[in-house]
């Protein structure tokens, strides 16, 4: 059931430090299921929402200074999670069910400690998931470990907290951008957020300028379920 009381977002920092999560919480649309939120209005107007592209690793990659593997982009676009030219074995399979899996254990094993957590908590969360080819999950997130060899350094090594208290600054400043130049409020679900559809541009605009201003760097979004390359 909805909460619809649940009107006012705060900030959960973690391990007692500023620079440890910060993400905005305690909001009713963030529990609304991705699938249903697009019926969720503002003023009467429908809505739209639009997300940051694997932005964790957009910022992995641009702070160890390294090239992203050639088999991960496709026409200037660089999709981390998209492995199906690493694995023969996965042709005639569902590539986007394989996506999503390796999208959340990638995001696993960047917020664990170890890797063995990392496995427990894909064995537990992703049970009857492991993509074909892989005997379990300690060889798949080798795998990916591999692949992305340039950003392995923080595979398992709990620093996920701090690349989320990254994400929420520029949070932060998109909600901020919305507010004092355009006069109009967004709904944040952490690196994405909700807005009116006439606002559409304004959002994609303001979340251009809040990530270069943020994090230096821009990063391509996506917009109703489809990528938006940088332009």
């Amino acid at each position: 059931q909805v909460q619809f009381h649940m009107k006012f977002a705060y900030r959960v920092f973690n391990n007692r430090k500023w620079d440890n999560g910060g993400r905005f919480y305690g909001v009713w649309w963030q529990s609304v299921p991705s699938g249903w939120r697009h019926r969720i209005t503002i003023n009467n107007h429908i809505t739209t929402e639009k997300d940051y592209t694997a932005i964790h690793f957009y910022i992995l990659y641009n702070e160890a200074k390294a090239e992203y593997p050639k088999r991960l982009v496709d026409q200037c676009f660089f999709d981390p999670y998209d492995l199906k030219e690493y694995n023969d074995q996965w042709n005639n399979q569902d590539t986007q069910f394989i996506r999503k899996t390796t999208k959340l254990a990638m995001n696993i094993a960047l917020n664990a400690e170890t890797q063995l957590s990392a496995e427990q908590a894909c064995r537990e969360r992703l049970k009857g998931r492991l993509p074909k080819g892989y005997l379990n999950w300690r060889q798949f997130i080798n795998h990916i470990r591999e692949i992305h060899k340039d950003i392995d350094f923080a595979f398992c090594s709990g620093k996920g907290i701090y690349y989320q208290y990254l994400d929420s600054k520029v949070a932060n400043k998109v909600i901020q951008i919305m507010l004092k130049q355009h006069g109009t409020p967004v709904l944040p679900v952490h690196d994405s957020f909700i807005c009116r559809v006439i606002d559409e541009d304004k959002l994609e605009k303001a979340m251009f300028q809040a990530c270069n201003e943020e994090l230096g760097i821009s990063i391509p979004m996506t917009i109703a379920s489809q990528p938006k390359a940088i332009k």
